[in-house]
């Protein structure tokens, strides 16, 4: 597990490095969950107050401080609800430390900021971070001690260092990881019990879509390959959804895959109506499932496989 600590910061910039690679269609080494990489804040996500984090010695934060409305309420991020605790507010992630008592919302969707060193702050800040586990073009590992969640299988690790105490909750049927860190190691389990599931449609499928993005993380660093294909044919989409559609649900958390997405994932992003998009991922192999984040999975089928390898001729599946 690569440890997420005082320097977390300082690791996101070699997290961000790989994540970029993804784009060139190959999983250029399991990064752990525990990483918190740069992005903008999720359109998903409903915000309390927003602020840019920094907090350290000398380290300033990555744009403006911006507070709006109540501090007291809850975040909708992808496939949970986190009930800000009183006085709590909402972050962008920036370079430094988060502020204390501060959410990170962090899909990994922004720009690369290349971060300096940041000094260690005292007192030592008390802060949550929610990240997604995959999106369109990546797929973050993670690990832990394997257990189960509100009914949907999840792995907690804890880690302490440098007087800060990280508990990180990954909750892949959700598309989400939860990393609560504190100088209180009890505050930190305690956060985590903010979290709650977020009411879903199960595994659905949309009626219609204008296009489908496929990305395969199959290959290996410097092969060139991009392996991925926008779909836009009326009839290829429909054979996508179609695919999709005919997945049998996995109803026992005992089923869920582990946390190594490397060699055999492909990434299904649908568009629908609405500019509505929803990612699948897609493992095949030895634990072949598609989670939708939603809280539901179900059992990837050999028909899915073989029309992904047909409209990407690439991608190592």
């Amino acid at each position: 597990m690569v440890e997420l600590d005082g320097f977390r910061e300082f690791i996101v910039a070699r997290s961000a490095v790989l994540m970029r690679s993804f784009v060139n269609g190959a999983l250029r080494g399991m990064v752990a969950v525990s990483i918190v990489a740069v992005s903008a804040l999720t359109a998903d996500a409903v915000i309390a107050g927003t602020a840019s984090t920094g907090h350290g010695h000398g380290q300033l934060a990555a744009g403006r401080n911006h507070t709006m409305g109540p501090r007291h309420q809850a975040v909708n991020f992808q496939g949970i609800v986190f009930t800000l605790p009183p006085g709590w507010i909402t972050a962008k992630p920036g370079c430094g430390w988060p502020a204390s008592d501060t959410v990170v919302i962090n899909d990994h969707a922004g720009p690369f900021l290349g971060c300096p060193f940041p000094g260690l702050p005292a007192p030592r800040p008390t802060s949550v971070t929610l990240s997604t586990l995959y999106g369109p073009r990546y797929a973050l590992s993670w690990s832990g001690h394997r257990t189960t969640w509100r009914g949907l299988p999840a792995w907690l690790a804890a880690q302490t260092k440098h007087g800060t105490t990280t508990v990180t909750l990954s909750l892949p049927w959700l598309n989400t990881a939860i990393a609560a860190a504190s100088p209180d190691s009890a505050r930190a389990r305690a956060l985590l019990r903010q979290a709650s599931v977020r009411p879903g449609a199960g595994f659905t499928v949309p009626p219609v879509a204008t296009s489908v993005f496929i990305q395969s993380l199959a290959g290996r660093d410097g092969d060139g390959q991009r392996r991925n294909a926008t779909v836009t044919a009326a009839p290829d989409v429909r054979r996508v959804l179609a695919d999709l559609r005919s997945l049998q649900p996995i109803r026992s958390p005992r089923s869920g895959c582990d946390g190594s997405w490397w060699p055999n994932t492909a990434l299904v992003t649908v568009r629908g109506g609405g500019g509505r998009v929803r990612t699948y991922a897609a493992r095949f192999g030895s634990c072949s499932q598609v989670v939708a984040g939603t809280g539901t999975a179900a059992t990837a089928s050999g028909q899915l496989l073989a029309d992904i390898r047909h409209l990407v001729p690439n991608s190592g599946l």
